[in-house]
């Protein structure tokens, strides 16, 4: 009688993306198991100890870039409590203690790395992001290997990740007239998710016609409609920066990205300039301050005929973010599209 397999889960693998897709591996006698669950579809792959030749551990700077960036939102977050009433100093106070939160939490998970599992014919990424994570992997398989193959040495290397993953594109080069290897040649480049750098990039370009729209005239609709596309905009380049880092995207595009979120940012804080001109507008400056429907009003009645002011910030916003959203949408088409388990 064929004995079952009981699979006992690698504590802390199970890994969910923003789509809701989820990751994990776990263990039975003779193999490692790597399940994936996106929606009804589930698929696995099992790894036997008597085929696997390496595990390939290389720590990456994912956990630090996203501390600068959570400290820049936390920076950014607060000088807007700061500038604001009672009810929305408490909204946006408590925004930012949100993200001090999960920065927390970010910082005390470990530092961030990638995890390849390597066999005679394949090299499949792992759901080990987190170095604690992969380093109790490489413990476990190391004794269940060892016992199977004698011996058994995991790799901790970024050069050695560097030059398979040189191969693999060598190999992709050569074949490129042939799509029926892909699977195999593409192995080792992370998979790179388009959808929030396109729909990101769409979303400039929308904000660069509303500026444009707005230089012949502000409407209260116009700028509420304005301001939501601007926190969808600052939401959507989060997640893109997410998915980069976690793609290894370099060159051109994850600069821009960069860029845009900066660029972005910028422009939110400038937005508050219109401030000192809607109260250079009104007789009742306290009760414009103290209250937010006010001032958000007051802040959506400014006419560019009547400042200088918006109509440089507009002519700028229009003209940045178009060539933004152009050259965005245009190095996103260009980037590889390929998965590393296909």
């Amino acid at each position: 009688m064929k004995k079952e397999n009981t699979y006992r889960l690698i504590k802390g693998s199970r890994q969910r993306d923003f789509i809701g897709s989820m990751s994990s591996l776990w263990l039975a006698d003779d193999h490692l198991l790597l399940v994936r669950n996106s929606g009804w579809k589930e698929s696995y792959r099992k790894f036997y100890f008597a085929d696997i030749q390496g595990l390939i551990i290389a720590k990456t700077k994912q956990r630090r870039n996203q501390t600068i960036l959570l400290l820049f939102f936390t920076l950014f977050f607060l000088g807007m409590a700061a500038l604001a009433g009672k009810i929305g100093g408490m909204i946006l106070g408590s925004i930012t203690v949100l993200i001090l939160l999960v920065l927390s939490i970010n910082w005390f998970k470990g530092e961030t790395c990638r995890t390849q599992i390597v066999t005679a014919v394949q090299s499949i990424s792992l759901p080990c992001n987190r170095f604690p994570v992969a380093k109790r992997l490489k413990e476990t398989l190391t004794t269940s290997i060892t016992k199977v193959q004698g011996s058994f040495d995991a790799e901790h290397s970024e050069k050695l990740i560097t030059t398979l993953q040189k191969i693999s594109e060598e190999k992709k080069a050569t074949a490129s007239s042939s799509r029926k290897g892909d699977s195999q040649e593409q192995q080792f480049t992370l998979f790179f998710d388009k959808r929030a750098h396109i729909l990101t990039y769409i979303l400039f370009l929308i904000l660069a016609g509303i500026s444009a729209v707005s230089l012949g005239g502000r409407e209260q609709l116009l700028y509420t409609t304005e301001s939501i596309l601007f926190g969808l905009t600052l939401i959507t380049i989060i997640v893109a920066l997410y998915r980069q880092s976690r793609s290894k995207i370099t060159g051109i595009l994850s600069s821009l990205t960069w860029i845009s979120s900066i660029i972005l940012v910028i422009g939110i804080v400038l937005n508050f300039g219109l401030i000192a001109v809607a109260m250079q507008q009104t007789n009742d400056i306290p009760a414009m301050l103290n209250n937010e429907y006010k001032l958000w009003m007051m802040l959506g009645q400014v006419q560019p005929e009547d400042s200088l002011y918006l109509r440089v910030l507009l002519i700028s916003r229009a003209s940045c973010f178009t060539l933004l959203g152009i050259l965005g949408l245009l190095f996103t088409r260009k980037a590889n599209n390929t998965k590393a388990d296909a």
